[in-house]
């Protein structure tokens, strides 16, 4: 017995016993580290991996699946592919309607919805909005001058040359400007910088004002308002139907002329030259009274050079 008193000690002060459960535990423990060295690569990756798949197995065994949150997640998902799909298809059409007349092209942007998305303006239409925002300046007193022969004259002049653009409210119906600015953006500000050379036009495009019925927009089929529009090509007094204004509607009381091909073409050619209620307003007008949902106002921010050419 003596023979085995020291083994597996180094001291010699332990008394071991193979039969013991702690002797055959001791066996394996160095069977392994003689199979698999504690610096050797692979007894390394070992371990890791295991290690991994016990935090991964954790990780998985401590998460329980919510239904609600999967669906809520899923719409979620859905909601921003169909915005994105949305938001492609409306910047599609924004492209596409530049094709149209600058005039149709904003209107149409206005009833569907489609607002400033890839807007585009004529050339044309952004010399005439230029010109629009031209005035001729104010005169400022320079004080008094002495003229040999005549005595004391007060001397004024312009601030800046004539017909120079200027900054602030542009309202060009009652200026003769074009079609191109009156059906267009109507009434704008202007915000002219001259150390950039450039104008910028600003504006809220929408049928909502002082001089339009107020249930133009309102997004309710409104069928005789609708008739009394069309009416009024041939019949102006028609139109007065549906003015804001409180005198208006007490001339339609007066005897309507009967419809007559030739009147109805004078009349339609007389107000064809009227910024306001040409054929064309007035059919878009008995649309928007047609029509079950309210137009989408925009705005226009858009800069144009001060001088020289617009591209």
């Amino acid at each position: 017995m003596a023979a085995f008193s020291n083994w597996g000690s180094d001291t010699g002060s332990a008394t071991f016993d193979p039969w013991s459960k702690d002797a055959t535990l001791q066996e394996d423990s160095v069977a392994n580290e003689q199979a698999i060295p504690t610096d050797s690569p692979q007894n390394s990756e070992y371990f890791e991996q295991d290690s991994v798949s016990k935090v991964a197995g954790d990780q998985y065994e401590d998460v329980a699946f919510d239904p609600l949150q999967f669906a809520q997640g899923f719409a979620k998902k859905i909601a921003q592919g169909y915005g994105a799909v949305k938001e492609a298809g409306l910047g599609a059409a924004g492209t596409a309607m530049n094709q149209l007349p600058d005039r149709f092209n904003l209107f149409a942007r206005y009833m569907t919805g489609v607002g400033n998305r890839n807007l585009q303006l004529d050339p044309s239409t952004l010399t005439d909005l230029r010109i629009a925002t031209e005035q001729t300046p104010p005169i400022v007193s320079l004080g008094q001058k002495n003229i040999k022969g005549i005595g004391q004259v007060n001397v004024a002049a312009p601030v800046y040359g004539p017909f120079f653009p200027t900054t602030g409210p542009v309202n060009p119906y009652y200026t003769g400007a074009p079609k191109s600015v009156t059906n267009t953006l109507g009434r704008y500000t202007a915000d002219v910088n001259p150390s950039a050379n450039t104008i910028e036009f600003k504006d809220t495009y929408d049928m909502t004002n002082f001089s339009e019925n107020p249930n133009l927009t309102s997004g309710k089929i409104q069928p005789q308002k609708a008739w009394n529009e069309i009416e009024s090509i041939w019949n102006p007094v028609a139109g007065m139907r549906n003015s804001p204004k409180p005198f208006f509607p007490l001339s339609s009381r007066q005897t309507n002329p009967s419809y007559n091909p030739k009147t109805a073409l004078d009349t339609a050619k007389m107000s064809s030259a009227s910024s306001t209620f040409s054929p064309a307003t007035r059919m878009a007008r008995a649309l928007m009274y047609m029509t079950p949902w309210k137009p989408t106002p925009f705005n226009v921010d858009i800069t144009v050079p001060m001088r020289g050419e617009i591209k």
